[in-house]
């Protein structure tokens, strides 16, 4: 392009190394220019600066083509894991909240702090958070109240709840960008043994007492 323009030093309308803009827009731009001021013998050097801004193009052209095919498929592969792997999640899910509504089913009216069905809240997502709280203290107590009201002694003072407050606040610490990860890690594991620590206490309640002989006067 320097010696294109050494060619018309008195009629060179438009100095590339003096533009301001920066593209194959603008280079697109100066080439038609100077078709208007170029003679015949100079045509083959402005078609070049075409055939470069045009395979310039369609290489642009063909790269986005393939990114979006790229992103499709890639989306494509997401809900199919989404549908695959959200089936696992919530069939444990279910089971788990009819262990905590078998476990307050088995308490009496009396003992009890929270209706069986109130555990059934836990599905609604991001509201969750905070009822798991209500919930795993509920739970202790009303577990707490009925083996007091059976005379049954239990290791916990508070059946459980350690172990489930620990899993509330993991649970709400995994919406933290950094530390989620973890927390969701740790939460995971948690909510496996408060599952297992409520199945526990509630076969407890479920058991037949064995009656008590009594001790034959002296």
């Amino acid at each position: 392009m320097p010696s294109l323009l050494a060619s018309f030093p008195d009629r060179s309308p438009i100095c590339f190394h003096d533009c301001e803009c920066v593209g194959w827009t603008c280079l697109r731009g100066h080439a038609a220019a100077y078709l208007r001021f170029a003679h015949v013998d100079h045509l083959p050097g402005l078609i070049s600066i075409g055939s470069l801004y045009n395979d310039r193009q369609s290489s642009a052209f063909q790269t986005n083509k393939e990114l979006k095919w790229a992103n499709c498929f890639s989306r494509g592969i997401w809900l199919c894991c989404r549908s695959c792997f959200l089936p696992l999640l919530l069939v444990p899910a279910i089971f788990y909240v009819l262990t905590l509504q078998k476990a307050l089913s088995r308490c009496t009216a009396p003992a009890r702090t929270m209706e069986p069905g109130m555990v059934w809240l836990l599905s609604i997502p991001l509201f969750n958070l905070v009822w798991q709280f209500f919930v795993v203290f509920s739970i202790a107590k009303s577990l707490a109240n009925e083996f007091a009201r059976r005379g049954m002694a239990v290791p916990e003072q508070t059946p459980a709840q350690p172990i489930g407050l620990a899993m509330c606040i993991c649970a709400c610490v995994s919406i933290i960008p950094l530390l989620g990860m973890i927390a969701a890690v740790t939460s995971l594991v948690l909510w496996i043994m408060y599952w297992v620590k409520v199945a526990e206490y509630s076969r407890l309640l479920d058991a037949p007492r064995v009656p008590t002989p009594a001790v034959p006067a002296v």
